[in-house]
Parts: C-alpha cells; sequence; structure tokens
C-alpha cells in the first residue's frame, strides 16, 4: 500500500510474513543544496542520542531496552539531486512476543519524541550535547584521511564534479565550524516544516492499522517541489590530480561520464557493463589487472545511475601507475571492441540476478527499493528486471562501453622524493 497522508507527506506498508520484526523508515528529502549537508549531518546525529525526555544516551538505549531490545539510528545520504536524512527502526512484531501488547503504536510513540520533542532549552539545542556532537562530527570528518582509500574516493569527487555534488553527505569542516546550537534548531524547524517526508514500513502487520498508528506523527502539510533526481554533466575537458604522501600503498582512482540512469534506456546493459569491467570477481580489471598483470592489490570499478558517473578504484605500487592507466583503458578498448566470452557475459547476468534475489529477503533491501521506486516515479517488478538482465547482448555492452567518457583522474603517490 502506498498513499499521501498529507501533501508531501507519504506512507507506504509493505505486508510481508517472513519477518520476525517490523522496520520503519522514515526520510527526510530535500533538494541538494551542499552547505546544508553539515546541518543535517549534524541534525542527524543530534536527534539520534537524545531527547526532551530521554535526554541521554542511557536514558535512551534504556526506553529502547523496554521497546522489546528494538534498535534505532538516524543516517544521512545522497541519491542523485537529493539528500536524505532517514531515521530507522527494528522492533519486535506483536505476534512473535510471549504477551499480547502493542508495540508498534509504543514505538511511533517513541518516534514522535524523537523526531518533535528534541533536546532544546530557550531556542537551541542543548549546549553541552551540541558541541559534543559538532566535536565528534568534525573529528570523525578528519579521521577519513587515514582511510586512503576513501580519502582518494573523496579527492576523485572532488575533481570530477566541482560543485555541490563534490560535497559528501556529512558536509565539511568549515561548513560545521559555521553551525550554532541556535542556528541549527531554526534549520530543524525549516526541516519539518518544509521537507517532504516518505513513510515506510514493513512486516507482518494490517494496513488500515499500521495507517492509523502512523496518524500519531502530527506532520502538517507541506508544498514540495520535486526536482529532477537525476544529475547530469556535460562533459568537459580530463582532469587529473597527483598528492604525494607517505603511504605504503599508491591509490590510482579514475572517474568517467557514462550517461546511463537509473531505469532509462541502456540501464540493463549499463549494469551488465559494469560487471564485465569491473564491478564483479569475475570482471576483466580484476582478472587482467590484478590477476594476470599482478598490477593491482585490488582493482574494481562502480557506477552510480543516479549521476552517470563510472568510477575506478585500485590499490597499486606507485610506480606502476602509468602502465596501470594503459592497461586500465585497454579492458575498456576490448569491450568495445567484442571481448567478451559467452561464458563471462552469462556468469554476470547470473551474478547479478543471484544478488538481486538474495536482496529480496531483506527488509532494508526492499525499503530502499520502495523509497527508489517512489522518489523517481517507477516500479519494475522481479520478474521484469530479470528479463532485462537477460535480454542484454553482448552487442548492447559494446554500444554502452562506447559511451565511457574518460574524465578526471586521482593518483596519491606513495614515493616520497
Amino acid at each position: 500500500m502506498r498513499k499521501q497522508l498529507e501533501n508531501g507527506i507519504n506512507l507506504t506498508v509493505i505486508e510481508n510474513s517472513q519477518f520476525k520484526t517490523n522496520r520503519i523508515v522514515i526520510n527526510f528529502v530535500a533538494p541538494l543544496a551542499g552547505e546544508e549537508s553539515a546541518e543535517r549531518m549534524l541534525l542527524a546525529n543530534l536527534l539520534e542520542i537524545s531527547s526532551a525526555k530521554y535526554p541521554s544516551q542511557q536514558k535512551l538505549a534504556e526506553k529502547l531496552s523496554e521497546l522489546y531490545g528494538a534498535s534505532f539510528g538516524i543516517t544521512v545520504s545522497k541519491k542523485g539531486n537529493y539528500h536524505l536524512i532517514s531515521l530507522i527502526l527494528n522492533g519486535v512484531n506483536d505476534k512473535f512476543l510471549e504477551h499480547k501488547t502493542d508495540s508498534l503504536k509504543e514505538i511511533f510513540n517513541f518516534i514522535k519524541e524523537i523526531i518533535f520533542n528534541p533536546n532544546v532549552t530557550d531556542g537551541h539545542f542543548d549546549e553541552e550535547t551540541f558541541k559534543r556532537q559538532k566535536e565528534n562530527l568534525m573529528m570523525s570528518i578528519r579521521s577519513i584521511s587515514d582511510d586512503k582509500q576513501s580519502y582518494a574516493g573523496l579527492e576523485l569527487q572532488k575533481l570530477y564534479f566541482q560543485n555541490d555534488q563534490a560535497i559528501p553527505s556529512y558536509g565539511t569542516i568549515e561548513a560545521i565550524e559555521k553551525i550554532t546550537a541556535t542556528s541549527l534548531f531554526e534549520y530543524y524547524k525549516q526541516m519539518l516544516a518544509t521537507n517532504r517526508v516518505d513513510i515506510f514500513v514493513i512486516g507482518e502487520l494490517d494496513e488500515i492499522e499500521t495507517e492509523s498508528i502512523v496518524k500519531i506523527l502530527p506532520f502538517t502539510p507541506r508544498d514540495f517541489e520535486m526536482v529532477p533526481i537525476f544529475y547530469h554533466q556535460d562533459v568537459k575537458e580530463v582532469v587529473t590530480k597527483v598528492e604525494t604522501q607517505a603511504v605504503a600503498q599508491g591509490k590510482l582512482n579514475i572517474a568517467y561520464q557514462l550517461p546511463v540512469y537509473y531505469r532509462e534506456d541502456g540501464y540493463y546493459a549499463g549494469l551488465i557493463f559494469n560487471g564485465i569491467f569491473g564491478g564483479s570477481p569475475l570482471a576483466k580489471l580484476f582478472v587482467n589487472v590484478r590477476e594476470k598483470a599482478s598490477l593491482a592489490y585490488y582493482a574494481s570499478s562502480s557506477l552510480d545511475t543516479f549521476r552517470g558517473i563510472l568510477t575506478v578504484q585500485t590499490g597499486i605500487e606507485s610506480q606502476n601507475k602509468d602502465k596501470v592507466i594503459e592497461i586500465v583503458q585497454q579492458q575498456l578498448d576490448d569491450i568495445i571492441a567484442g571481448d567478451i566470452s559467452d561464458e563471462l557475459l552469462n556468469k554476470t547476468k547470473m551474478t547479478m540476478i543471484n544478488q538481486y534475489q538474495s536482496s529480496l529477503d531483506s527488509q532494508m533491501a526492499l525499503i530502499n527499493q520502495s523509497m527508489v521506486d517512489q522518489l523517481t516515479q517507477t516500479e519494475v517488478g522481479t520478474i521484469e528486471w530479470i528479463d532485462g538482465i537477460n535480454a542484454v547482448d553482448k552487442s548492447a555492452v559494446q554500444a554502452i562501453a562506447r559511451e565511457v567518457k574518460l574524465q578526471a583522474i586521482f593518483f596519491l603517490n606513495g614515493e616520497i622524493k
């Protein structure tokens, strides 16, 4: 069941009897605005650890224990041109409790407390809690540079996008430093009044009863104008950046523009292309760059079909950089030339179909699929998805490969001279 409760407030109930728990996800959806990412991340952290009724993590943990050990968290993410704050709660289903309770109603009362009654005094978030979470977030962001592959990935994003898309979903140190307990509370009120709210509930439950319980949350109507979810970028001159650090292993990351978008023309062929190129253990990058040529400790690719970007990630000996760039390009050229065995094509399809079918056993995967359906205003069933994958032939993969355009190279050099 999917319905609009109010303008800008949507409910999706997924009846599924294979799970012993109910999972609830509430997404606050807003158009991507780079500087706001920091506010949204810090706000998520604050709402996750305290409220007026549960002003400490200990008090909140005690309440979750009372809710039969429910798990709870708030995260942020980006999807194309949107930024999402996601409240996620997993709780037991009444049917599996020894004594009859109304646990779903209790859970939504808890969620109401978290969202609508934050730990606020005199028009600002509790100063001590705010300062602690602000410092924790900045420390967490600073620590990312210790994970050199994550660091290289972020630097590649900066090179490729050079706009708000380059800003991580958690924001930047510079933006976080400007936030105050008062300014964040003002942003919280703005978010609560203007963001689109998408509520998802999955489990063995009754749709009508669930809708009645969800209405405990006093969301008000709002006018929310949808923006195109897909980000499109013009082809630009290739940009390269080399940075030297005292690292044992060089990081060579490459970004290509690939205009393949979710469930649009070429989508299934794009998925198969990525699987053959570098998106699976069967892929050419893994087999030829890592295994046969022994030029990389790892080599893989990933395709973002909401932003039209294909990225390659490798860990290499720094002196092999030019050789690796050459052999990565050779794998792409080979696909364009049709060097794709029937065995590789069929095994790639089989792997993707198996992964897709396995995801049907995950509550979170089912909710994520429903979320994407709602954001894109499209819906494809399991049979149609599998048929789409199976229909891809070698010529379709070649056609996708010809669309790949090199755009950015970031190299973290491990050689200190």
